[in-house]
């Protein structure tokens, strides 16, 4: 039997979500803070178990500075992320990559 997913409407790829604030060198705190959406939803969309609402991914776009294409990109930033976080951790570390 195969099984058919249907994407929701509100459906974006949570992965480019945390590299998106990852990128901009926020916490989720920060994020909840810049954009009002609470910390519960925030992890729980970088999870994948919650999707924004347009008005919560519009508020994403503009605190990130990132156009709402970026997260509905199909593909998957394997690599990217764990390369992306290591970058980060020595710049805020003031350490060389």
């Amino acid at each position: 039997m195969k099984v058919t997913y249907i994407r929701p409407d509100n459906w974006i790829n949570c992965a480019w979500l945390k590299i998106a604030r990852e990128s901009r060198a926020l916490s989720i705190k920060q994020l909840c803070d810049s954009s009002g959406i609470s910390s519960y939803k925030l992890k729980r969309m970088e999870k994948a178990f919650y999707f924004p609402s347009k008005s919560e991914l519009d508020l994403l776009c503009t605190v990130l500075n990132y156009p709402k294409e970026f997260f509905l990109r199909e593909e998957n930033p394997d690599g990217v992320h764990s390369k992306y976080n290591k970058e980060l951790k020595c710049r805020a570390n003031n350490k060389k990559v």
